[in-house]
């Protein structure tokens, strides 16, 4: 499992990478700025410290702490504009080109690839795994990269002031990580459940809704509504073990986010009056903390989205990989000596090869005549219909349209006779 959610994420990195395209030098500048950030915060942080010490010291020339901040703080703001400005834009305009060419696709994919994909298969595709591709790219993977460095930068400064300090404030940590992933893999079963409750009772609605004269004649809405009843029963199951599981883990979260400040301040103020430490290095951890503890609280949470997104680029891919009707063949030439339209010789076919559907089946359409294929269901009629529409190729005989062979015309010139 831990193997293929590795895999999962570097195949997430490697897919946006690639389809950042004319956009990577963008992307490197996009680092550089988050990176500038980070140092940026590190400074405010150090001018505060500083500002402390000078507050201690009983020196009170503060101007250059001040103008400092100041700076840091319009430097900061135009760069975080700068930033998530060009983050959107070019996360729009890459999301914008892989839609199109995902709904180009769609519309080229062989008939055999839409039976195997299914509509529903391809529309949840569409919507579900697209959306979480177009937004990791560029915003999900530089909003990665700015929390990991900037807590690296963070942990780095905090280990040279006092590494004592900092692993007694972030030692927790690591056990209720665990506890907190235990318990949402419980929450994912009751999600689980719950969706699968509202979508088979919406299944059985809407079954109801367009067959309602079918239900009222048979007197069927009892047997109905049972079933209805027996999906929300299994959402209302679903939710009450997601609330009971989310009690607990809030308050995880809560000592999460909280306890590390707590044990900085108590230690923190114990080392102080020991002279290991000063005032202003205790608070400048404290500040500092959050850098750390939200990339560390919401580490298994990112890599887990990072390796959804992994699976939905692989869903992306193999369907921008997926098999094309044709697009070569010839124009049709409608010839007026030419009395047949459509001729079938001796063709065979089957979805699956080791089982034909029609075999050697034969007949002539000529000018101004009307044809019926009539026969039980299953027998092939639809089949034969898509053949002649060239959705899918006969593995066996000919096939002519005006006397031109199927397979030397362009699929789009036999539908426009069609």
């Amino acid at each position: 499992m831990e193997e293929k959610t590795k895999s999962n994420f570097f195949f997430a990195i490697s897919f946006s990478w690639k389809n950042l395209q004319s956009y990577r030098i963008s992307f490197v500048s996009f680092i550089i700025v988050s990176f500038m950030l980070s140092g940026i915060n590190l400074g405010v942080v150090r001018c505060i410290q500083d500002a402390i010490s000078a507050v201690a010291n009983k020196n009170f020339s503060l101007v250059r702490i001040i103008i400092c901040l100041l700076i840091f703080l319009v430097i900061g703001t135009v760069s975080t504009y700068f930033l998530e400005y060009s983050t959107g834009k070019v996360g729009a305009k890459v999301a914008n080109r892989i839609r199109d060419s995902y709904t180009k696709k769609i519309m080229k994919l062989s008939q055999e690839e839409r039976s195997r994909l299914s509509t529903g298969g391809i529309a949840s595709s569409f919507n579900y795994d697209l959306k979480l591709v177009t937004d990791f790219i560029p915003s999900g993977m530089i909003t990665m990269f700015k929390q990991t460095l900037m807590a690296l930068i963070a942990m780095i400064y905090m280990l040279f002031v006092n590494w004592k300090l900092l692993l007694v404030s972030i030692g927790i940590m690591p056990i209720c990580m665990v506890v907190v992933r235990m318990l949402r893999k419980k929450m994912s079963l009751g999600f689980k459940g719950s969706m699968e409750g509202i979508t088979q009772s919406n299944e059985v609605v809407s079954e109801v809704v367009r067959y309602m004269p079918v239900v009222k004649s048979y007197n069927l809405a009892d047997i109905m509504l049972n079933r209805v009843d027996v999906f929300y029963k299994k959402w209302l199951d679903s939710w009450i073990l997601i609330h009971k599981v989310f009690s607990p883990m809030l308050m995880l979260n809560i000592l999460i986010n909280e306890l590390p400040k707590v044990m900085c301040i108590t230690i923190g103020s114990y080392m102080v009056l020991n002279n290991y430490v000063s005032i202003s290095e205790v608070i400048s951890f404290i500040l500092l903390l959050d850098y750390v503890i939200e990339p560390l609280a919401t580490l298994p949470d990112i890599i887990t989205n990072i390796s959804n997104t992994g699976i939905a680029c692989q869903k992306v891919m193999d369907m921008m990989e997926a098999h094309e009707e044709r697009s070569d063949g010839a124009k049709l030439q409608k010839r007026d000596d030419c009395s047949s339209v459509i001729r079938f010789d001796h063709v065979s076919f089957g979805y699956d090869k080791n089982k034909n559907v029609l075999k050697n089946i034969s007949f002539e359409l000529k000018r101004g005549e009307k044809i019926a294929f009539v026969g039980e269901s299953g027998c092939g009629k639809s089949t034969l219909i898509s053949l002649v529409c060239g959705y899918y190729d006969y593995d066996e005989g000919s096939a002519y349209m005006f006397d031109q062979d199927y397979k030397s015309l362009a699929l789009t010139s036999i539908r426009d006779e069609i």
